[in-house]
């Protein structure tokens, strides 16, 4: 038996606190290259690990470390259940998109950071993020939605509409814009300068779309 082979069972056989297992884990990693008790020690710790960020680091090196990414998702799990904000959620998803590549998984975590966006502040930062990291239009016209729907009384009114035209680009949104226009001048609600750039978005993709 190695001396670092000796060294490290030793130590396993006084492990007690979460402490220790999670030093002996890195033990098994960096002496012994031994994957599977790495991550067999991990798996022991996870109970006594409570801080959202020593989760977040320990999913990111079994992940990039041990490729083991069932147990990574296992930590991610773990670590949402001690996370309450949107912007918290946000920071799950881009981990596991990171150190994942799930986007199936992140989509999910999307969704319920989404749930939890209670104004349309923190719904535009969301689409905005869901635009630029995962280019999920379903979801993405679903939070432009509710954005659009909770700052419609909202002085942001105007504010909020060209942010979403400029995230999404979409044309429905453009289409939607420019139908209401009627009502929108009577009721002074829309100025005339997001109609026209709805306008002008419309006929720029009209040559190369069909539309």
């Amino acid at each position: 038996m190695s001396k670092p082979q000796n060294s490290v069972e030793q130590a396993e056989e006084f492990c007690i606190s979460g402490d220790e297992q999670f030093e002996l884990a890195n033990e098994y990693l960096s002496l012994l290259q031994d994957n599977d008790k790495t991550a067999e020690s991990y798996k022991q710790t996870l109970a006594e690990i409570t801080d959202k960020d020593a989760l977040l680091m320990l999913a990111k090196k079994v992940a990039a470390e041990l490729e083991d990414f069932e147990l990574a998702k296992t930590i991610y799990v773990k670590t949402e259940q001690r996370m309450s904000s949107p912007a918290e959620l946000c920071q799950l998803a881009q981990a596991v998109l990171s150190n994942l590549d799930d986007k199936v998984y992140a989509i999910e975590i999307y969704e319920r950071a989404y749930e939890k966006c209670s104004d349309h502040k923190q719904l535009l930062k969301l689409l905005e993020e869901v635009k630029t990291k995962i280019d999920d239009d379903d979801l993405a016209n679903k939070i432009a939605t509710k954005t659009e729907k909770l700052a419609a009384k909202t002085p942001d009114k105007l504010e909020v509409n060209t942010q979403i035209l400029r995230i999404l680009d979409y044309k429905d949104f453009a289409h939607r814009l420019t139908e209401s226009e009627e009502d929108h001048t009577v009721n002074n609600d829309e100025p005339k300068s997001l109609i026209q750039r709805a306008k002008r978005f419309l006929t720029r993709i009209s040559p190369s779309r069909g539309d």
